[in-house]
Parts: C-alpha cells; sequence; structure tokens
C-alpha cells in the first residue's frame, strides 16, 4: 500500500476562507501531483502529527454487489441543496413550500435551480438523532417510504453496508470500537449490527469545500461510489492531496478536515457516506422516542 506523509500547507484562516462565507469547488490546482491518489490504487495518508488523513481500499467489493446497490440507490430524489455549507452560493432563512418560516439555512433559489438543472439528487438513509426542530429520533423519510414498498433500495445497498463496516473493523479497529460502542446505546436506530446509523446518497453532486457535521466527533466517515462517470476527485486543500475513487473501491477518511470535489464529473455519480450521528446515544427505544415525537404534534395541534 502506498503511504503518503503530508504536510498541512494551510492556517486556519487560510482554510476557513475556503468555506465561509461561500464555499467553493475544489479545483484541480489545489492538489500536488506527487499527492494524488488514482484510481483503484491502494494508498493511506498520514497528517504531520501521525494521524491517519485517509485509507483508500480498492476492490472492496465485488462487481455483483455494486451493480445491485446502484440499481437501488440511483432512485435518489431529494433535494441535494438542503446542505448550503456543500453547495456554495448565497444562503438564507428559506421558507417551506407551504410558505411558513424555516429556522435552518438554506441555499438560494437561484442555487438550487442551478444543481437541479445538472440533475443533482441527495437523500439519506437510515435514522436521525434529535434536533432542535425535532426533538425525537426517528428513520428518514427515505427510509419510510422505502419500507412500505418492501425495502428495495435498502436491500440493494444492505450487501454494501455490511463489507464496509467489516473493512472499517479491520482497518481501524479503535476508531470502529468507538463509533460501535456509541451506536449501541440506541439499537433501534443502528443499521443492523455495524457501526452506522445513517447513509447520505448524493447523486450527480459535486459538493463544495466543507466539513462534515452532526456526524460523531472522534468517528471515521466511509464513502464509497457508484455508476459510470469520470471526475469528482474529492480533494484535501490543507494538505494538496486529492482521491479519484471509483465503483468498488472505499475511502475511510477524516471529515472533519475541510474537502470536496472538483466541479468535473461526467457521467452518473452515487456517492455513499456512511456515518454515526453524534447525538444518536440520546436516543430513547423506539417507542419512547414515539411518544415523545406524538407528544410533540399534541402540542403543535394546541398552538395552531
Amino acid at each position: 500500500m502506498r503511504r503518503l506523509d503530508l504536510k498541512r500547507h494551510l492556517t486556519s484562516k487560510q482554510d476557513e476562507s475556503l468555506r465561509v462565507p461561500r464555499s467553493r469547488h475544489a479545483q484541480v490546482e489545489d492538489y500536488d501531483p506527487e499527492n494524488f491518489v488514482g484510481p483503484y490504487e491502494d494508498a493511506e495518508a498520514y497528517k504531520e502529527d501521525g494521524s491517519l488523513l485517509f485509507k483508500v481500499v480498492a476492490h472492496a467489493f465485488d462487481r455483483g454487489m455494486v451493480d445491485r446497490a446502484y440499481k437501488g440507490l440511483r432512485s435518489v430524489k431529494g433535494d441535494c441543496t438542503t446542505r448550503p455549507e456543500a453547495t456554495g452560493g448565497e444562503q438564507g432563512m428559506r421558507p417551506h413550500s407551504d410558505g411558513s418560516a424555516s429556522t435552518q439555512q438554506r441555499s438560494s433559489l437561484s442555487q438550487q435551480a442551478a444543481w437541479k438543472k445538472k440533475g443533482c439528487n441527495a437523500d439519506i438513509l437510515g435514522y436521525f438523532d434529535p434536533t432542535p426542530q425535532f426533538n425525537y429520533c426517528r428513520q428518514t423519510a427515505w427510509t419510510a417510504k422505502d419500507k412500505e414498498k418492501g425495502a428495495p433500495v435498502f436491500k440493494a445497498a444492505w450487501p454494501l453496508i455490511v463489507v464496509a463496516d467489516r473493512i472499517f473493523k479491520e482497518l481501524l479497529p479503535d476508531r470502529h470500537q468507538f463509533q460501535l460502542y456509541h451506536v449501541s446505546e440506541a439499537l433501534d436506530f443502528t443499521l443492523g449490527n455495524t457501526a452506522f446509523t445513517t447513509v447520505t446518497v448524493n447523486k450527480k453532486f459535486s459538493t463544495t469545500y466543507h466539513r462534515d457535521q452532526n456526524d460523531l466527533k472522534g468517528g471515521f466517515g466511509v464513502m464509497l461510489t457508484l455508476g459510470d462517470f469520470e471526475g469528482g476527485q474529492l480533494v484535501f486543500p490543507a494538505f494538496r492531496a486529492a482521491v479519484d475513487y471509483r465503483p468498488g473501491s472505499m475511502i475511510l477518511a477524516d471529515v472533519h478536515e475541510t474537502h470536496g470535489n472538483v466541479n468535473n464529473i461526467m457521467g452518473t455519480r452515487l456517492t455513499c457516506v456512511l456515518y454515526a450521528r453524534e447525538k444518536i446515544d440520546k436516543c430513547g427505544s423506539a417507542e419512547e422516542e414515539e411518544a415523545k415525537r406524538a407528544g410533540m404534534m399534541v402540542v403543535h395541534a394546541r398552538e395552531d
């Protein structure tokens, strides 16, 4: 396995300027050729303090498994602009579709239209932890709709999730154990016996520079791609490094470092990000969380 020992080239302010106030796309000029990991290359990259930045596992999944997962997950239809920190452009409190006020940052309507024109979609499988808007744990809307149809999407993705978890455990046992212990506090909101609670699926989405939010601090991001495409290299600008990981490969990465994609995707590229939600350990049983939900609905009804 090829090893990269990387130096941090950006100060904290320089790093932040890539994300705030407007995040931008990665450029080929943001990484050095000697720090580029090509398709189907095994590699590991370390920071100056010796901690792992990323590890790429080529040929992690067999072709049949990849193809079956793609057929299921390509049905993703959600709005990819609900994460303004990863779409660039202006942000604001965009009203809900019914005209009611929102308390969450959203990409502007012009940004939403531009991404929609590109065919960009994103959605989430699995579970959510409590948030200020919803103070209870719950399955995602896509998961609920999939279950109503016999869970074809989840069943197609499940073999990949299991293998990804096994590789995560083999290569980073301490990180895996930390994450597994975290999710074991909420077994009703975990993806089987894995260390994951949630899978974000992005379609034709070249994210701008960002740092992942709402996932477990101290955990590790596990990512894989599906489809038939070129481009979309994943760049870590502070270290002038990049990875072009293709279907069948997997990358484990410190997603709390700034990262983003080159905006040059040709074809259909699906990215799956597997992780554990930060506050999932605050969940009770499914019955307890349903009671919280029902109570919240009663309060809202009274307010109306």
